[in-house]
């Protein structure tokens, strides 16, 4: 997944990304964590993007997302919700890992260590689970990627 000024995600099976009946397979950013949350750009309210994703963080904070996440404080709230998206993709989808590349990313292990602190929380299944939440090796670039593989494979 993408943690950036949006929440973008991808499903990878066998090598191919699959993408569903209509191409929404892996549009993460668009989940429900907040029914009656604040409105997303889509029109729907308490969107995974919409929680966390960068730029409504500069937006209902007034700093930005690079900023915030140096705040230990800031990042203890921040997770809880960030972890409410992934436990309903590692839900419904049941991965070995979660692969987290974007600028949001970036913070490391100061968002990494309280984030999968807090899906061990949520997820009470987490002692039995193998799931890894890991920082994407190829950092920003990893969209750009993503792109080219999309693009040699059609």
């Amino acid at each position: 997944m993408t943690l950036s000024t949006g929440i973008g995600g991808g499903i990878v099976q066998n090598g191919q990304v699959w993408r569903g009946a209509d191409s929404y397979g892996g549009e993460i950013g668009h989940l429900t964590i907040h029914p009656g949350g604040p409105e997303c750009l889509c029109g729907a309210r308490g969107c995974f993007e919409r929680m966390c994703g960068g730029l409504w963080l500069e937006r209902d904070y007034g700093r930005p997302a690079s900023e915030l996440l140096q705040n230990p404080e800031f990042v203890g709230g921040y997770v809880v919700d960030l972890a409410l998206g992934l436990k309903a993709c590692i839900m419904l989808l049941n991965p070995a890992r979660i692969v987290i590349g974007g600028g949001i990313a970036k913070a490391g292990e100061a968002l990494f260590q309280p984030l999968r602190e807090e899906l061990r929380k949520q997820i009470t299944s987490w002692s039995r689970a193998r799931i890894d939440v890991v920082p994407a090796a190829l950092g920003d670039d990893s969209v750009l990627y993503g792109a080219l593989a999309l693009v040699e494979r059609n």
